[in-house]
């Protein structure tokens, strides 16, 4: 009876250790790196349009389903004014434009001209899998900049990588992605105008 209540406290004292590690494991994990202008990003009355995000990456629907994650986030926040798709969508097949050169600034304020928004948001998807180690973790590297339509200007820009992982439960790919959106489009920082706005009307 003795020798199993010893090894019973064995037990726990080995496996508890590893249990709390796991559990740290679960959260997710993440780096992040913003510029935004101390001006431009103080109106929140803009028009923009959402370029198709350039796909680095293995995964052929990355980009499709990193803009469309970027559009809605923004459209649910309401600081901004986005073009429809559609338009920018005719407009480029217009112009001829192909996604992979959006990457030049010069040909996305082109492009925000010939629109007639304020800006254009252009972006790139660069990690868009399950890593496999000791478990498989989803992973999210995505980066965006906001160029001005007049003067050629970056607004803001940020890139962030994002790796989700779950001890009891996997977490999916598209929820990783979406931390990853969250986590950028933060660093716009209208929202903590917002609380700053509240605090000083109380």
């Amino acid at each position: 009876m003795r020798r199993s209540s010893l090894f019973r406290a064995r037990l726990l004292r080995w496996t508890l250790p590893l249990l709390l590690l796991g559990l740290v494991g679960c959260s997710s994990k993440g780096t992040n790196n913003a510029f935004r202008h101390p001006v431009h990003m103080e109106k929140r009355d803009m028009t923009v349009a959402v370029l198709p995000f350039a796909n680095l990456t293995n995964n052929p629907s990355a980009g499709v389903i990193l803009h469309e994650l970027v559009t809605t986030e923004l459209k649910s926040r309401n600081d901004f004014k986005l073009l429809e798709e559609s338009v920018i969508r005719h407009e480029m097949k217009k112009r001829k434009i192909d996604i992979d050169r959006l990457a030049d600034a010069g040909i996305a304020q082109t492009i925000g001209k010939y629109l007639g928004v304020d800006g254009v948001i252009v972006g790139s998807v660069s990690e868009f899998s399950y890593q496999h180690g000791l478990r498989e973790e989803p992973a999210v590297g995505v980066s965006a900049r906001l160029i001005l339509s007049e003067s050629g200007e970056v607004a803001w820009s940020a890139n962030q990588s994002r790796m989700g992982s779950g001890f009891f439960r996997r977490q999916s790919l598209i929820h990783t992605a979406q931390d990853a959106v969250d986590l950028m489009i933060d660093t716009m920082g209208f929202a903590d105008m917002q609380a700053q706005t509240q605090a000083a009307e109380e």
